[in-house]
């Protein structure tokens, strides 16, 4: 998959070390939800969202992200920045938690279909879980990778996780999402909602599985990762009046990064 004219491979998606060094010149802009509503990046529509999901079961997890205090095998936890992807195999390769109920396998059928503006897209929720007040509330979200495969249960980003189907940008922070913890209720309500377009999927059965790749807190030190997880989800039942509050929303377009 090309995109900016550089191939978003397997390889600089993971290794952050080699993706930092190939950002210098790459073009680059910022999906402000801190101070927009929304915005957009590589086709997909983000959303900043606070919603009371309304009962137990509505909010369906795949996968929880969150650093330690010591070193782990990516050399990330404990400075900041937090990387991983949902999968059923283990050990895990990141930071992801290993409780089965919130990191898995993600089936293709599983993710809700959203129609916007007559397009349809694939939803996903993002829960963030930073500490209150000023610049520590505040989180960037470096790269997002999802990839779909016949095979679920796997550990491998280095090598492949199937087909790509959507990449936020070619490399680490060629485009960006900033968020803010303190706009929203808390842990569990959800904090973004993203929608990739349907038509990039082409192809893909529903027994199919899809893994999602995040990278946090790679912006700046305004921006790290905190206390607490990361986690996303799908919506498992609907909430009511969705589709219209988003049929009225608009989207406010990314700015530029100032250098």
């Amino acid at each position: 998959m090309q995109m900016q004219g550089i191939n978003c491979g397997v390889r600089m998606a993971g290794a952050v070390v080699a993706v930092a060094i190939c950002t210098a010149a790459a073009p680059a802009s910022i999906v402000d939800l801190v101070n927009n509503g929304s915005g957009s990046a590589n086709g997909a529509l983000f959303f900043r969202a606070d919603f009371q999901p309304g009962g137990t079961g509505v909010l369906n997890p795949f996968v929880r992200i969150q650093h330690d205090n010591g070193p782990s095998n990516n050399g990330h936890s404990g400075n900041g920045l937090e990387q991983g992807y949902n999968t059923s195999g283990r050990p895990v390769q990141y930071d992801e938690l290993t409780d089965p109920n919130y990191t898995r396998d993600l089936l293709f059928g599983e993710i809700p279909v959203v129609t916007i503006d007559g397009v349809q897209y694939k939803e996903f929720i993002l829960d963030i879980n930073e500490p209150n007040g000023g610049i520590q509330a505040l989180l960037s979200i470096d790269q997002i990778n999802i990839y779909t495969s016949a095979t679920g249960g796997q550990t491998g980003l280095e090598s492949t996780l199937g087909t790509i189907r959507y990449s936020l940008g070619a490399f680490l922070n060629d485009n960006t999402v900033t968020l803010d913890y303190d706009l929203n209720s808390g842990s569990g309500q959800g904090d973004m909602r993203m929608y990739i377009p349907l038509t990039n999927f082409a192809g893909v059965g529903a027994n199919d599985f899809v893994y999602l790749y995040s990278h946090f807190g790679n912006l700046d030190d305004d921006h790290r990762t905190g206390d607490g997880f990361e986690e996303w989800s799908i919506i498992a039942i609907p909430a009511p009046g969705v589709l219209a509050l988003l049929g009225v929303a608009g989207l406010v377009g990314s700015r530029r990064r100032r250098r």
